[in-house]
C-alpha cells in the first residue's frame, strides 16, 4: 500500500456519515502528502511548506481529495 493510498482510504473512511442522536454528521478531509528519505536531519519547515502546496493543490480539485506533492507545486 502506498502512502497516497492510505491517506485516501483514510479520507473515505472520515466521509462516512456518523449517527448522532436522530441526525447524521458529516465531515470531510483533504490531504498534502510528502515522502522523504531524508531522515533525522531533514528540513521540516521544507517538508511542511510542500505537504501544505500539496494539500492546497488537493482542493483545488475538489473536497474529499488527497495529492502527493510534486515539484511543479513549488511556490503555489
Amino acid at each position: 500500500e502506498t502512502a497516497l493510498s492510505r491517506v485516501e482510504r483514510i479520507i473515505a473512511r472520515l466521509s462516512e456519515p456518523i449517527a448522532y442522536g436522530d441526525t447524521l454528521a458529516r465531515i470531510g478531509a483533504s490531504a498534502g502528502v510528502i515522502l522523504s528519505a531524508q531522515g533525522p536531519g531533514a528540513d521540516v519547515a521544507a517538508l511542511m511548506a510542500r505537504a501544505d502546496a500539496a494539500l492546497y493543490a488537493a482542493k483545488r480539485t475538489g473536497r474529499g481529495r488527497a495529492l502527493l506533492w510534486r515539484p511543479e507545486m513549488e511556490g503555489e
